[in-house]
């Protein structure tokens, strides 16, 4: 079992895309980089904002990192979050689409038309974390 938003959990899960077959398929024609800040929430026992970088292009995950505080890197998206609402995604209990649309992310950089061209792919990427045992 990993903890939510380690290195250890975004491994996992970049393996698991990349022996993915419905990833490969689905995201062959997508190329992006995001940022995903996720903010402290002391009480569930995340006490500081923490970021991670990753890369996809055509059907791979490319690359995960955590990214030290204050940090930046150019990147095709950056998305900011509560800790409450990115575990919520990560259950399934919020849609990531939805979620976006409904302004619970805040999107810093990013062409969210140019995202939503891409939805399966970005569904299939949000699935595949209800498949790593992730503890909270």
């Amino acid at each position: 079992m990993a903890k939510f938003a380690t290195m250890e959990w975004g491994q996992l899960l970049k393996d698991h895309l990349n022996q993915s077959r419905d990833f490969k398929n689905a995201a062959k024609d997508f190329v992006a980089s995001f940022v995903l800040t996720m903010a402290a929430a002391p009480d569930k026992n995340f006490p500081e904002d923490k970021s991670f970088y990753a890369a996809a292009k055509k059907g791979q995950i490319l690359e995960i990192a955590e990214m030290p505080a204050g940090e930046t890197k150019e990147t095709d998206y950056v998305f900011k979050g509560s800790y409450e609402n990115w575990t919520a995604v990560a259950t399934g209990e919020l849609d990531p689409i939805r979620a976006i649309m409904d302004k619970k992310f805040e999107i810093i950089a990013g062409d969210v038309r140019e995202l939503l061209r891409h939805v399966k792919s970005i569904n299939i990427m949000i699935g595949a974390i209800k498949n790593i045992n992730t503890e909270f």
